[in-house]
């Protein structure tokens, strides 16, 4: 059996001058599929697309390049992870892949561990360095959100249940077992779907206790007398707030 798979661009998929016309040249038998992998991607990049997940995983992107871009940034960060989370091994930001959403399921959990050296890194960057202070002092607000927080652990436990599927479907694996993973992860995400009141409730926990941690105030977003840029949602704690946000931005998102 032949076959050759790639992601859905012209240059690999195009049937008269694309990779595959040209494999197909030679052996004629070796059918194109759309890479599994880059299916699942394409996926979950829009699925990510909701504003709040989208804006939160563009503060870590940014994050990331925060520290990158400096070799003393990043000793600051090594040195307080060494401190803070002795047992955690990487002592590097990972930055968020484009294509390679494998890559992109580790930062955002790396990014979770270490959450609280980012945070200490960036206060002693903005003590120490009149140069980067401002950005520092910028990135440190957006991650002392609550708001952030709630979705970084929503992000994190969503992308643990593809993460699997997502690095088993890039390897050579047989046809019979990538529709089985697949299966899997679909149920998976129907029961998260089916109690997701009682899921959230639990995660929600854990936000609070980090934010109690980290010294993060849980906060009930204003409310906007002329309703021009977002939505006023109906809540009374600010647990239900922070669904009420997840619902009508998904609800944005569908409409747009």
């Amino acid at each position: 059996m032949r076959g050759q798979g790639y992601d859905g661009t012209a240059k690999m998929r195009g049937q008269f001058r694309g990779l595959q016309a040209s494999n197909k040249e030679k052996l004629p038998l070796a059918l194109y599929t759309h890479c599994s992998s880059h299916s699942l991607n394409l996926c979950l990049s829009d699925a990510s697309n909701i504003p709040s997940k989208r804006n939160c995983m563009g503060v870590i992107k940014e994050v990331c390049r925060f520290f990158h871009m400096s070799a003393k940034r990043t000793e600051i960060l090594k040195s307080v992870i060494s401190d803070c989370c002795p047992e955690q091994k990487k002592k590097k930001l990972i930055s968020l892949c484009e294509t390679r959403w494998v890559e992109r399921h580790d930062s955002v959990f790396l990014f979770k561990d270490i959450l609280e050296p980012i945070l200490l890194s960036l206060l002693k960057i903005e003590e120490e360095s009149s140069d980067s202070a401002p950005k520092a002092h910028a990135l440190s607000s957006s991650i002392s959100q609550f708001q952030f927080l709630v979705n970084l652990f929503v992000l994190s436990r969503m992308l643990s249940t593809t993460y699997d599927l997502s690095e088993k479907l890039q390897k050579n694996i047989e046809l019979s077992q990538a529709i089985a993973n697949v299966t899997s992860v679909l149920d998976l995400l129907s029961k998260e779907r089916v109690n997701a009141n009682d899921n959230f409730k639990t995660l929600y926990a854990q936000v609070k206790e980090i934010a109690a941690e980290l010294d993060i105030k849980e906060e009930i977003p204003r409310v906007c007398r002329l309703q021009t840029a977002r939505n006023n949602v109906p809540y009374n704690t600010e647990e239900e707030s922070q669904i009420a946000i997840l619902v009508c931005s998904k609800l944005a998102t569908n409409l747009s």
